[in-house]
This record gives structure tokens, C-alpha cells and sequence, in this order.
């Protein structure tokens, strides 16, 4: 048997305590759901505070809720504060370093390829796909696509050794891909 409970907090931005009346010692797994300011906007974030059992991701996330379900956004390693109500943007996102790289390949066009790329939820294997379609095409020569390739890999990678949870990078190597709860809980691939 499956027991799904929700909890809201009296207030928008923060809250003093995630579970009242200590339901945290009772429960399985803890998603956050919450609202943040982000440069002037009001974004969505979610979190996994509690997965028992399981080398899970502590990242924060931007998601969005769409006609196709959720869709699960890169970490917000790029900003520090995010908890407390008070960000504070520390370094380009994974986001801004990916748009600039599709503006020095594809040129003007190249946001608002990405846009199109990330409203599906960015990965390096949706980027890869659309890289390669560009050659495919005729639109790009083979040599561009290659290094377009490796320049958004190393930005991947940079993400992936910043990780502060080595245990789930064991965990995900020997399992051979990423952590599937929210993919499970969500629905999808």
C-alpha cells in the first residue's frame, strides 16, 4: 500500500519548518515543491530533501509544469541562497553557458534554438540529437558539428564534477544511468 500526503506552508517564499508535527521520521521520501525569486522572477524549484534508501540528487531545480506533464530543469548550480529566500547569483547556469554556445555556432537563430530545445527539458543527448540533425541537413559542416559536440560535453561534464554526492555518481555508474524516481513518480521514458 501507497500512502501520498501533501503539505502546504502559510507562507509563498519560505518557511521555518518542511514537515509539521515531525512526519519526516514517518515518510519514505520528501519532494519540495516551492517558489523562489530568481533575478526579479518568480520561479518554480523542486527538490528531493528525503529519498530513503537511495543515493539521490540534493540539486535544486528549476521545473515547469506543461500540456506534456512535468518537465525537470538543469541543477540552478549557478546560484547560492535559494533556501533561505535570499539568491544570489554566483556563476553562469548550465543554461547561459549552453545559449552561448548556440549563439557562437548557429549565430542570432541559436536562442531561440535552445528555447525550442528546452521546453522539452535540456539534456546533452536532446542537444546532441539536434547538433547532429544540423549536419544532417546540410546546415552545419561536419567539422563544426564535431567540436559544437564536444564544447556542450565539457559543459555537461563541468556540471557533473562539481557534484557534491559522490555516492550517487557510484551509484549511477554502476547502475549505468541517473537516478529514475521523478521519471517514475512523474511518468515519462
Amino acid at each position: 500500500m501507497t500512502a501520498f500526503f501533501t503539505a502546504a506552508t502559510g507562507s509563498l517564499m519560505s518557511t521555518d519548518t518542511l514537515t509539521g508535527n515531525n512526519v519526516s521520521s514517518i515518510t519514505d521520501n520528501i519532494i519540495m515543491l516551492r517558489y523562489v525569486e530568481m533575478q526579479g522572477d518568480l520561479h518554480s524549484v523542486i527538490n528531493i530533501l528525503k529519498m530513503r534508501g537511495s543515493a539521490h540528487s540534493k540539486e535544486l531545480r528549476e521545473y515547469n509544469i506543461t500540456s506534456k506533464g512535468i518537465v525537470i530543469g538543469q541543477s540552478l548550480s549557478g546560484y547560492e541562497g535559494i533556501m533561505s529566500g535570499i539568491t544570489r547569483k554566483t556563476s553562469e547556469t548550465i543554461d547561459e553557458k549552453l545559449i552561448a554556445e548556440f549563439r557562437n555556432f548557429i549565430g542570432p537563430a541559436g536562442e531561440e534554438a535552445f528555447d525550442k530545445i528546452s521546453s522539452d527539458g535540456i539534456s546533452e543527448d536532446a542537444v546532441t540529437k539536434y547538433i547532429e540533425s544540423l549536419a544532417a541537413d546540410k546546415i552545419m559542416h561536419q567539422n563544426d558539428v564535431d567540436e559544437f559536440k564536444k564544447r556542450v560535453a565539457l559543459i555537461f561534464k563541468k556540471k557533473e564534477v562539481r557534484s557534491t554526492n559522490p555516492v550517487a555518481k557510484t551509484e549511477e555508474a554502476k547502475a549505468g544511468k541517473k537516478n529514475n524516481f521523478l521519471t517514475h513518480l512523474f511518468g515519462g521514458d
